[in-house]
C-alpha cells in the first residue's frame, strides 16, 4: 500500500478507509475489529456532518478544536454504553493523527473521556504492557516449579510460549505457525525465521534462550517416547502432534506471566518493544525484529511508551545485535 497523502477534499469515510486499510496491512488491526471501528466512525462522521458542525471533509475536520471534537463525540455517543464515548474519542484521535501526521487537538481528545482511575492512553492498545521485573520473575518462578500443577511437558511448553512473546516479540499467530526448521542458533543463542508477508529474522533475548532450549529438549524426548510427531510445529497440542490453538497460547501467557489484567501475548510483545525502545536500540532494528512495515508504526510506539514512561530494561546491552 502506498503512503497516505493528506487531501483536504477527502471525505471522512475515505479518510477512515485509508487508516483502516493501512492498519490491517500493517498487522495492527483485524478485519473484524475494522468493521467495529467502521460502525463507530460512521456515527462520528454522521454527527460531524450535521448542524452546527457541517464537517464533511478532512480539511474541515483538521480545523476543529479539541472542544468541538469533544462535542461531536458526546452527541454521537448519546444513548450508548458508558465506555462508548471513550472508544470513539480514541478512534477519532488515531485516525486524525494518522491522516494529518500529528494533530494536537486529536491527541488531547481521549483525555477528556478518561475514567479517572486510569492514565491517559495516548494510544490505548500500546499502553498494554507488563511490568518487566514482575513478568520475568513470574516466568522464572513458574519454570522452577515445572510439573507441580500440570504435566511436565505442558508446563515447559507454556513457559517457552510466554518467553517467545516476552523475549522475541512474537505475535500469537507466529507462535502457532512456528516450525522446527524456523529455529537456528548462533554463538549467542537462538534465532528465529518468522514467515509472514515478508520473512524476518528475530534473535531471542539472552534471558529467553533457556525456556526455548528446555522445551526443545522436552519435545525431543516426546518424539523418542511416542515416535515422531505428525508434523514439525514447534509447539504441539498433544503428544501425537497437532499445532496449538489460539486459546492455548492465550491461556499459556496468562497463566505463566501471572497478570490477570494484562498477561497476554500482545502485552508481552508490547513489553518486548518497550524494552528495546528504553535501551535505545535503533528504530530500524526494532522495526525489523517486530515486523513493522513502516516508520509510522515505530513512531507511534515510541510516543506511547514515552508517555507511559516504561521502566528501563532489566538487562542493559551495548551493541544492539540482539534484543535485551
Amino acid at each position: 500500500m502506498t503512503d497516505f497523502v493528506f487531501n483536504k477534499e477527502l471525505d471522512l469515510a475515505a479518510t477512515f478507509n485509508h487508516w483502516s486499510q493501512f492498519m490491517i496491512q500493517d498487522g495492527q488491526l483485524t478485519i473484524g475489529s475494522a468493521k467495529i471501528y467502521a460502525s463507530i466512525w460512521r456515527k462520528f462522521s454522521t454527527t460531524a456532518a450535521s448542524e452546527p458542525h457541517q464537517c464533511a471533509s478532512a480539511g474541515r475536520l483538521a480545523s476543529l478544536s479539541v472542544n468541538q471534537l469533544s462535542q461531536i463525540v458526546t452527541t454521537a455517543s448519546e444513548g450508548s454504553a458508558t465506555s462508548y464515548p471513550k472508544r470513539m474519542a480514541q478512534l477519532v484521535s488515531r485516525v486524525m493523527v494518522f491522516a494529518f501526521g500529528g494533530h494536537a487537538a486529536a491527541e488531547m481528545l481521549p483525555s477528556l473521556f478518561l475514567d479517572n482511575r486510569k492514565k491517559d492512553p495516548v494510544y490505548a492498545e500500546l499502553e498494554n504492557t507488563l511490568h518487566n521485573q514482575s513478568a520475568e520473575q513470574n516466568l522464572s518462578l513458574d519454570f522452577s516449579k515445572s510439573g507441580q500443577s500440570r504435566s511436565d511437558w505442558k508446563s515447559i511448553r507454556d513457559q517457552a510460549i510466554a518467553a517467545l512473546c516476552l523475549y522475541a516479540g512474537l505475535r500469537l499467530n507466529e507462535i502457532i505457525q512456528l516450525r522446527m526448521t524456523d529455529i537456528k542458533s548462533d554463538a549467542e543463542g537462538y534465532v528465529l525465521s518468522i514467515k509472514g508477508q515478508r520473512v524476518r529474522t528475530v534473535p531471542i533475548a539472552k534471558a529467553g534462550n533457556q525456556f526455548l532450549s528446555a522445551w526443545l529438549t522436552e519435545r525431543s524426548n516426546i518424539c523418542e517416547q511416542v515416535g515422531d510427531v505428525s508434523h514439525d510445529y514447534v509447539f504441539i497440542a498433544t503428544l501425537s502432534g497437532g499445532s496449538v490453538a489460539r486459546l492455548t497460547v492465550y491461556r499459556a501467557t496468562k497463566r505463566v506471566l501471572g497478570d490477570s489484567d494484562h498477561g497476554t501475548a500482545t502485552a508481552a510483545r508490547n513489553t518486548f518493544a518497550a524494552r528495546q525502545i528504553a535501551n535505545g536500540t535503533d528504530d530500524q532494528i526494532i522495526s525489523d525484529w517486530m515486523g513493522y512495515r513502516t516508520d509510522f508504526t515505530i513512531a507511534r510506539h515510541k510516543e506511547a511508551f514515552r508517555k507511559k514512561r516504561t521502566p528501563k530494561a532489566l538487562i542493559q546491552v551495548g551493541e544492539k545485535r540482539r534484543p535485551s
